[in-house]
This record gives structure tokens, C-alpha cells and sequence, in this order.
């Protein structure tokens, strides 16, 4: 790993998170949009005969080899859509409460979730739909290559461990082996499963298995009650359900290395409740909508505190956002997102959490 070069940040230009943390880098970073190769151009080239290649990125060549990567921050990609929100939750709805074939089914799926940690999904592309997965392949296979061409950076985090953590059942796992305490769960296509849930927990909470949901079609976490109609073609459109726990309140904790930063988050005017109604949002971002979010610092104890970190660290991430619930003084997990949102949160947790990424970026080590 090398100790001396730039910091390499791969995200889309919009992205909030950015100014929070190359404020307080030394030097500019080199930033790279995975997301916009079609319109820049990303090029590998070997025709020198070296065993590395010269890399270009927006016509311009990023001279790896006399001015290396120290670190990269794989922070996020700009996804832009072919398809409005509108009309992707129309198809969604139509091939799920209609009968379609199995192959109807399967192509909407891989069109709106794509490959896993794919920069590209099926349903952005342009031109003809025979040519959509081909297409989509191809800028995938040119953009997963740039680890492979500045494999001595330090990566925060890589690419493969941050899809493997994604996968919500491998971190309960962990979670549970790390020593947190959770609610129960359900990750069920099957009616019947869900309707022994309910008969036992009476009202569970419902959350998508699916990544990208298009917006207006269960994209927010809601609850549940016995004998409530299932999710619309739930054996297509798998879900998570959770027993219902009315927390004291809700934390969201920033992992990076061995240090966590977290804000106790609200929605002003809401007032927890244990008798919910089905289909009651229990979802911070419904705040966001109504402008009535809020967050404050808060001081983990030392034995979550360990535990958050020890779960970051097993599932092979360097930094992650984990969501908790707490209860009578009991911390429950809920899930690590690997590059989870924080620039929302609390100015002062906002302020610390940028600063420890720049220095984390800046030694190349966390």
C-alpha cells in the first residue's frame, strides 16, 4: 500500500457527501463519476507494452504510475434514468397484479435491480431493449476494472466487500454473533410464512428486499396487522418483515475504523406509539419530506460502541452506517449500510464524521 499520492474519490459531482470531507483534505482530490463514462469516456490503454496500463478519464491521462492513488472513496454513482418514477411504478404494479409469464417477471426484476453493485442496471440504457443487457454489461466490465488497475490504494471500502455486506440476512449473522440483540425477522415470497408471523407478533414491520424501488411503490418502511391485505405479488416481490418494536428512540451510528459518530434522529411532532395502525410510516425519510427531521449527537456506550465497530469490521467494510433501535436500554440492530447517508444528520456529527474520513483518506490507513 502506498503512502504518498492523491486521493481518489469515485462519486457523481451532486453528491452532498463530498464537500463535507474534501474540505478538509490537503490536496484536491482526483474525482471520477463511474456513472458517466458514456458521455466522458474511460479508456485502459496498454499499447506502451508495460504490465500496467495508462488510464484516461474524461480524455485526460491520470499518470498512475508517476503520481499514484494513495486512497479511493468509493462513495457513490450518479444512476440517471431512461424511465420516469411514474412510469416504472406503473410496470411494476402491472406485471405484479397481473398475470404475466415467468419470463415477464424475471426481466422486470433484473431491469430495475440490475447486477449486484452494478454501476449500470438493465433499464438506464439507452437504445433498443434487445441490446439493454449487453450494453449495461459492457460499461460495468470497463468501470469494475479500475480496482484492478490501482490494486495498492487503500479502498474505503472496496467494491466487493461492500456487496457482499449488503445482503441484509448476512448481517444479521454477524450481528448476532457480535452480540446485538434484534428483532425478529421474516424474509419470506410466502403468504402462509407471513400470516404465522402476524398470528404471532400481531403487528410486524414491512420493509422491501429490493434494491431501487421506483418511487410511489413501496419505497418506505411501513407496519403491518394481522389479517392486512399481503404486499401486491409477494411471491415476485419478496419482502422483509420485522416484529414491531415501539423504541424509547432511533439512533443512526457512523463507523469509520475504530471510531463511531451518532446521532439520535427524530421526526419533530411524532410521538412513538405502541397501538400502530397498518401501513403507518415508521420512516425517517417521510421527515425529509415534511421538513420535520431532526438529529443530536449522542454518546454510544462502550459495549454497542464495540460492537458496531467488530460487525463493520467482519463484514470487511471500513466504514458503515448502522441503524439501531432502543428500548428499556437495549440496543437492537437493524441493518449496516456500507455507504449509508450521514450528510443529514446533526452539524456537529456531520463536521467530526468528515474530518475522520479526510484523515482516514489522507494516511491511507483507518
Amino acid at each position: 500500500m502506498t503512502t504518498t499520492g492523491r486521493v481518489l474519490i469515485l462519486s457523481h459531482e451532486e453528491d452532498p457527501h463530498l464537500a463535507k470531507v474534501t474540505r478538509f483534505l490537503q490536496e484536491e482530490p482526483l474525482c471520477i463519476n463511474t456513472g458517466s463514462i458514456p458521455e466522458r469516456g474511460l479508456s485502459y490503454d496498454f499499447s506502451s507494452g508495460q504490465a500496467w496500463p495508462e488510464v484516461s478519464y474524461n480524455g485526460q491521462p491520470l499518470n498512475l504510475q508517476s503520481n499514484p492513488i494513495r486512497s479511493v472513496w468509493y462513495r457513490s454513482i450518479d444512476p440517471r434514468r431512461l424511465m420516469t418514477d411514474e412510469e416504472m411504478a406503473r410496470h411494476v404494479h402491472d406485471a405484479l397484479s397481473k398475470g404475466h409469464t415467468l419470463g415477464d417477471h424475471y426481466r422486470l426484476f433484473d431491469d430495475i435491480i440490475g447486477e449486484p453493485g452494478s454501476e449500470y442496471c438493465k433499464h438506464l440504457m439507452p437504445g433498443p431493449e434487445v441490446i439493454h443487457e449487453y450494453v449495461a454489461s459492457s460499461l460495468n466490465r470497463l468501470a469494475s476494472a479500475l480496482p484492478d488497475v490501482i490494486p495498492d490504494a487503500f479502498w474505503v471500502s472496496a467494491r466487493r466487500p461492500l456487496v457482499a455486506a449488503s445482503s441484509k440476512v448476512r448481517q444479521r449473522v454477524v450481528a448476532k454473533q457480535v452480540g446485538f440483540d434484534m428483532p425478529a425477522a421474516l424474509f419470506t415470497s410466502e403468504a402462509d410464512a407471513v400470516q404465522a408471523f402476524l398470528a404471532r407478533f400481531k403487528t410486524c414491520v414491512v420493509k422491501p428486499l429490493a434494491v431501487r424501488p421506483p418511487r410511489g411503490f413501496n419505497q418506505q418502511t411501513r407496519t403491518m396487522v394481522q389479517g392486512q391485505e399481503m404486499p401486491a405479488g409477494l411471491n415476485w416481490n419478496p419482502h422483509i418483515f420485522e416484529e414491531l418494536i415501539v423504541p424509547d428512540f432511533e439512533l443512526r451510528t457512523m463507523v469509520i475504523g475504530r471510531k463511531t459518530f451518532a446521532s439520535r434522529v427524530w421526526n419533530e411532532g411524532e410521538e412513538m406509539k405502541s397501538d400502530f395502525e397498518g401501513g403507518e410510516v415508521r420512516d425517517m425519510r417521510a421527515g425529509f419530506e415534511t421538513g420535520t427531521f431532526r438529529a443530536e449527537p449522542f454518546e454510544l456506550p462502550y459495549e454497542v460502541h464495540r460492537m458496531c465497530v467488530e460487525l463493520t469490521e467482519r463484514l470487511g467494510l471500513v466504514c458503515g452506517m448502522i441503524d439501531l433501535l432502543v428500548r428499556d436500554g437495549v440496543y437492537y440492530f437493524l441493518e449496516d449500510n456500507g455507504n449509508g447517508q450521514w450528510a443529514f444528520v446533526d452539524d456537529d456529527t456531520v463536521e467530526r464524521i468528515g474530518r475522520e474520513l479526510a484523515a482516514v483518506l489522507e494516511r491511507g490507513a483507518a
